[in-house]
């Protein structure tokens, strides 16, 4: 090759740089090599600057070359003007077609000129001054199929993206489509998400955005044999190298003068640690122009910062960092608990330096703490320490002693110079603290509690009676008060508020709060494991909703505003919707003129206008509304479901409010001639244990336990009184037979038997049943006993009395098990309850024959009514009459005809074999609910008698405070009983402030009778899907599995995970694995199956 020929080249004007062309989409063609004169290698690309001239001498003539932007191709591209003398040539696309054009002209001839050369490019001392206030010089690197210009690189603490971050460019060309169209692509990561841009003749065609690289160049669909992060050049080794330099800034002394790179390692190290407003750079330029190479940095520091400003341990170790990287070496020649000093020299060899600090401080001339060295100190310690010695052990002797020094020396210099131990120390200065250095024990004074009274506990244990407040758990006890578990509903903050307005006299806030200390008051955000529809149309459904809107909305600010948005609605309608439902003592509502709270429109009974709506309640129509524009349509059937799922979960909570106000209405219409009967199950008794829960107790052995509660009310009597009547059985198939079995063994063994009664109890299969309705019919021609209602409360959480009762038997099992005894027989349950207030238990077991039991018909329509009735008198004498809700609606009737019909023959009474039952140890009694608030027993003596006068109450003579109280307390129990409408059932909910705002027609989407059952989409009986007989298969390999070997035993809960692991294998169809509260109900139903096949063949044998 040649030698190449040099000019005489000279930078004229160095021109500038502009950020939107010298780092834009198309940055490529602002930079170009420049190549030495010994090497054609590329040493780095150099700008080619705006306004940029330069001088060449050809034949005696000057030319001048300038760059401007654009030319007659593009605008963004450079553009190059020669003149020479008076002519001047066009703007060309190159430096080349400039000087040659003009040259030809000037000499008529057919020379051709390099451009690079002619502007220099081969002259170091250019290309220096060219790179000139360029903070990042631009460079290339080869991946795959092209080569990748970089022209930004940021960083980042994200490995996923090889800690490349905001403000990393890269660009290459690639040729597209059928056409194969030459197209420039450009990659930018940018603070929340990466973007690909496509240029195709200088114009922008398609843009793409992504959450990373990966995610962008997914949606692209181009280059799919390469990673995002390998098309954007983040994790080339070259790349890699350069990002690795920037991600710790670092410099040398010599480099201190340089404002860039300080600037950079103040902003890394301390700007967010430290003042603002120090003069940081002084420090530094001053110290290196001093001769000395070693500074005390609190001593140094201290100068830069305001009188008496105290350092932070962080701010220390920010600077400590700061020096490090600056080149400095700390050479400080002892331990850190030795003195807060600390030497540090900017040598470039710092070994010297720390030599001769450790020499200085090993001979005794270097002390840790200028200004208080003290030649007499082995006197003072030697003193000391034989004081030490001379005293006894105890807070009154060494304690005391070493309390005078033990705060103002470090452990360090006590446990050297005393020889004393570390936890000696620790107690002297706890000493110092409580009674002084040296001085003599404070006696601790004798604290005095004084406990509250009777009244103020009653005040408070009827506050978390009450269901609006908590929530009782129908298994857990507290271990050390052995009462049930409860769940608060609210916060204790809100739950204090509402006892300070309901009892304005009683306990103050510290004694509320130390009374919820425990683990009997549990709060938890969470409730729905108490509930399985909460759980499964409300809190599974909101996680669903927010799980969609984190996977489906790219927008960050987006995801927050819907998550709180959901998260509120959920706690709203959980918490606080029920608050705003009105219901009085007596189980009756009426119109609301706001249609969210009206519980008369709610079950279609409401024909009066309503004006408002409840802008909190609205939320759940307008949550979905927003939130639908902002996801793909393809998403809209999905969000179409979840709401349709919480109107659900809102009808289940507004029928759960009103159905659980009917138990206290039921207590106030007692009188002299009748009773309230409160029935329910519990959870199987196991053998020597009560401590499983629920879910480990299918398919294990055990007892049945049903639950009556009696109440009935003296006549003149201002107390309830509660008979339990627990009947345990082997027969584990709770049905509609036990049941009337056992209401049978109630009604048979009462002394006294009432003239009418009313049942309450959950709306469970052996309950809510055509053939328990048909057998309620034959009570009065049984029993002489009219059945006045039977109300069907919503299923869900722990709504009774009798829920309590459960929690105390499990509670007495335990105990009875831990001081040895055993639950091996079914007569150890008797001997482990009996002694409960008010409890009489016995063995019942059903009487199954054929002859006496028959199979009914379903009665249409019978899981949707919740009240039902028996007349004896009237026209409707003899028929069964149902309706949707208690005290609201039309009755539907049945005939005694249809009632035959349904029954497919003779309805027989129950003839239960039972056992004598306990009598109780002690009665049960409950005081009748007083709607007022006010409990006489508190009341001093002079407002007992302003009550009696303002109700108008002749009182006499009597100035005792004791019957003041009783007739006070006579009083409002006839108040409650007598006014029927005018008592709220919760007392701070008459005054419950919420925001409406004018009702729109359109606003409120659902109609009249919106929360009735037989309006609900979900959970309708025999709407549910069955089986498939290939999972019937693996259920029943994994259910005898478990009897076969214990040890193989699973829950309902693990044959779902493995359902769910074969469907996911290919196995099974996902489509086809049922729930998890399907596969329980099956286990039920298929273990019952089990023992009674086992039953009938022992039988067969021993015949």
């Amino acid at each position: 090759m040649g030698k190449r020929k040099e000019y005489q080249v000279s930078l004229i004007s160095l021109g500038f740089i502009d950020e939107n062309l010298h780092y834009g989409p198309f940055s490529r063609d602002w930079w170009e090599t420049r190549c030495t004169n010994n090497t054609t290698n590329s040493s780095g690309l150099y700008p080619i600057r705006i306004n940029m001239k330069t001088l060449v001498i050809l034949q005696n003539t000057h030319f001048f070359i300038t760059v401007i932007q654009g030319h007659t191709g593009f605008l963004q591209q450079p553009g190059y003007i020669c003149e020479a003398g008076d002519l001047k040539s066009t703007v060309f696309n190159n430096p080349s077609g400039a000087v040659t054009t003009l040259y030809q002209q000037l000499f008529k001839s057919g020379t051709r000129f390099s451009g690079p050369l002619i502007m220099g490019h081969d002259k170091m001392e250019i290309g220096e001054q060219l790179l000139k206030d360029v903070n990042f010089r631009p460079f290339c690197c080869f991946i795959g199929k092209f080569w990748l210009f970089v022209y930004g690189v940021g960083i980042s603490s994200n490995e996923q993206l090889y800690y490349a971050g905001p403000g990393f460019k890269s660009s290459f060309f690639y040729s597209i489509g059928v056409k194969k169209e030459r197209t420039l692509f450009v990659q930018e990561i940018n603070k929340k998400n990466a973007t690909v841009k496509m240029y195709q003749d200088f114009e922008l065609k398609y843009t793409y955005i992504g959450n990373d690289p990966n995610d962008v160049w997914r949606k692209v669909g181009i280059l799919q044999g390469y990673r995002g992060v390998d098309i954007f050049g983040i994790s080339h080794p070259q790349i890699q190298t350069f990002i690795q330099t920037l991600l710790i800034p670092k410099c040398l002394p010599e480099e201190w003068h340089i404002v860039n790179k300080m600037q950079a390692l103040w902003n890394y190290h301390l700007r967010k640690y430290t003042l603002a407003s120090i003069q940081w750079n002084e420090f530094f330029n001053e110290w290196y122009s001093e001769t000395r190479t070693v500074i005390e940095i609190t001593t140094s520091l201290k100068k830069l910062y305001p009188p008496n400003y105290t350092f932070k341990e962080r701010e220390i170790r920010a600077w400590r960092a700061m020096l490090s990287h600056v080149g400095c070496t700390n050479i400080t020649p002892y331990k850190k608990d030795t003195s807060p000093y600390e030497f540090w020299t900017r040598s470039g060899d710092p070994s010297c330096d720390r030599e001769n600090l450790h020499f200085l401080y090993i001979s005794g001339f270097l002390h840790p703490f200028p200004g208080q060295y003290c030649g007499d100190g082995d006197i003072f310690w030697n003193c000391f320490h034989q004081a030490l010695e001379a005293n006894k052990k105890g807070y009154d002797g060494k304690r005391r002693i070493l309390s005078i020094i033990a705060e103002k020396f470090s452990y360090n210099v006590l446990m050297e110079k005393l020889k004393v131990a570390q936890g000696s120390i620790l107690e002297a200065r706890k000493y110092a603290r409580i009674n002084g250095p040296g001085c003599v024990i404070i006696e601790k004074p004798i604290r005095k509690v004084k406990r509250i009274t009777s009244e103020q506990k009653q005040q408070f244990d009827s506050f978390f009676q009450n269901k609006a407040h908590i929530i009782m758990s129908s298994y857990k006890t507290d271990a050390k008060t052995g009462q049930p578990v409860v769940y608060l509903k609210n916060t204790k903050n809100v739950l204090w508020e509402k006892f300070k307005e309901t009892f304005p006299n009683g306990i103050k806030r510290t004694t509320f709060y130390t009374q919820l200390m425990g683990n009997q008051y549990i709060y938890r955000e969470d409730l729905g494991g108490l509930c399985s529809t909460c759980s499964t149309y409300g809190y599974e459904t909101f996680e669903d909703i927010t799980n969609l809107i984190k996977e489906k909305i790219n927008n960050a600010e987006l995801q927050d505003i819907f998550s709180q948005r959901c998260c509120f609605l959920k706690r709203y309608l959980k918490r606080e919707y029920e608050e705003h439902l009105v219901v009085t003592d007596h189980g009756v509502i009426s119109h609301d003129p706001c249609i969210n709270h009206c519980l008369l429109y709610a079950f279609g009974e409401c024909n009066a206008s309503h004006t408002c709506i409840c802008n909190g309640c609205q939320e759940v129509f307008q949550f979905f509304q927003d939130l639908k524009p902002n996801l793909n349509s393809t998403y809209h059937e999905e969000i179409q479901e979840y709401q349709d799922r919480i109107f659900y979960y809102l009808a289940h909570q507004t029928r759960k409010t009103y159905l659980n106000a009917q138990f206290n209405a039921a207590l106030l219409d007692l009188n002299k001639d009748g009773g309230l009967l409160v029935v329910d199950y519990k959870m199987k008794v196991l053998l020597k244990t009560a401590c499983e829960t629920k879910q480990e107790f299918f398919g294990k052995k055990g007892w049945a336990l049903h639950t009556v509660l009696l109440y009935t009310k003296p006549k003149d009597s201002v107390e309830i009184n509660i008979q339990a009547i627990d009947h345990w059985s082997t027969d584990a198939r709770q049905d509609a037979w036990f049941s009337a079995s056992s209401l049978h063994s109630v009604m048979e063994n009462l002394d006294v038997k009432p003239k009418w009664i009313s049942i309450i109890s959950d709306n469970g299969p052996h309950y809510h049943n055509s053939e328990l309705m048909i057998i309620m019919s034959k009570w009065y021609e049984w029993y002489r006993i009219h059945v006045k209602k039977w109300i069907f409360l919503e299923a869900g959480e722990a709504k009774t009395t009798v829920d309590s009762h459960h929690a105390q038997i499990s509670l007495s099992i335990k105990r009875y098990i831990r001081i040895g005894g055993e639950i091996q027989e079914g007569s150890d349950i008797t001997s482990a309850i009996k002694n409960i207030a008010g409890t009489s238990v016995a063995h019942i077991e059903p009487n199954r024959t054929k002859e006496n039991k028959g199979k009914s018909m379903t009665i249409p329509g019978v899981s949707n009514w919740f009240e039902w009735s028996w007349p004896i008198e009237g026209e409707d004498a003899g028929y069964i009459k149902a309706r949707a809700m208690p005290n609201i609606g039309n009755w539907t009737s049945f005939s005694p005809a249809q009632i035959q019909k349904f029954a497919k023959g003779e309805v027989n009474q129950p003839s239960p074999q039972i056992s004598e039952s306990t009598e109780p140890k002690s009665p049960w009694k409950i005081p009748i609910p007083h709607a007022s608030g006010i409990c006489p027993k508190r009341l001093p003596l002079q407002e007992l008698t302003n009550e009696l006068q303002n109700r108008k109450i002749n009182y006499g003579n009597q100035n005792k405070r004791r019957k003041l109280v009783e007739i006070l307390d006579k009083e409002l129990t006839h108040e409650t009983l007598e006014n029927k409408g005018s008592c709220l059932r919760n007392h701070s909910m008459s005054h419950k402030e919420y925001t409406t705002r004018p009702l729109d027609a359109t606003e409120f989407p659902l109609s009249s009778g919106w929360a009735r059952k037989e309006v609900q989409k979900y959970e309708k009986k025999g709407s549910g899907k069955r089986i498939k007989k290939r999972i019937l298969a693996i259920l029943e390999e994994c259910f005898l599995a478990g009897n076969v070997d214990k040890s193989y035993r699973m829950t309902a809960q693990d044959m779902w995970n493995l359902l769910t692991l074969k469907a996911q294998e290919g196995e099974i169809e996902s489509s086809d694995v049922p729930k998890v509260t399907t596969i329980q109900g099956w286990i039920t139903r298929y273990a019952a199956q089990l023992r009674e096949k086992s039953a009938q063949k022992v039988y067969e044998e021993a015949n």
